[in-house]
């Protein structure tokens, strides 16, 4: 994994999220509220635009549901192949990139057109760029 600094790279977070991206998010978390959140580790609201190439080859945009050390909540327009590999790459607040290694756990048609999903990274963030994820500290 590799913290970037370039903030003139591709994968820089965009600022506006399109108009459907943020009603098929509030969709989705009407749908699936927090309070019935069953994870063992559980994760927090961090929405940032990001990319997943898989196998240095296919490069699908996604959006950020929600984030921890080991695993990040997206949405996507395109399905995604559970059990694929690929780079992750993502800015958190004040610009930094993170690229880490990671694997598709889930990814499955939420309404027609779009896909919800999870990703479990193959080594944990670095604290640093983690902390910037988090609610209380951003």
């Amino acid at each position: 994994m590799v913290p970037e600094n370039d903030s003139n790279r591709t994968a820089v977070a965009e600022r506006n999220w399109p108009a459907d991206v943020q009603e098929v998010l509030a969709q989705l978390d009407a749908s699936f509220p927090k309070m019935h959140d069953r994870r063992v580790l559980p994760r927090w609201v961090f929405h940032a635009e990001a990319f997943l190439t898989i196998e240095h080859a296919e490069r699908h945009q996604l959006w950020t549901r929600d984030i921890n050390a080991w695993n990040v909540g997206f949405l996507s327009r395109q399905a995604l192949t559970t059990g694929s590999h690929g780079t992750f790459r993502f800015e958190v607040p004040g610009g930094e990139i993170v690229v880490v290694a990671g694997q598709v756990k889930r990814c499955r048609e939420f309404i027609p057109g779009w896909f919800e999903g999870y990703i479990n990274f193959m080594q944990t963030i670095p604290e640093q760029a983690l902390e910037k994820t988090r609610p209380w500290t951003a």
